[in-house]
């Protein structure tokens, strides 16, 4: 029961990862004045 938990929390962090990337490929392609990378690097230390 708690494998398959930890299973869906991976697919979630998988998946707001992705969110993220694509959220900071579109700021980074509107606004490349910004630093999104430090922030997708922040976010993957976080995880």
């Amino acid at each position: 029961m708690s494998q398959d938990l930890s299973k869906t929390n991976k697919h979630k962090i998988l998946l707001i990862s992705c969110i993220t990337i694509s959220n900071t490929i579109q700021l980074m392609r509107n606004k490349p004045d910004l630093e999104p990378v430090i922030l997708v690097v922040s976010i993957y230390n976080d995880i």
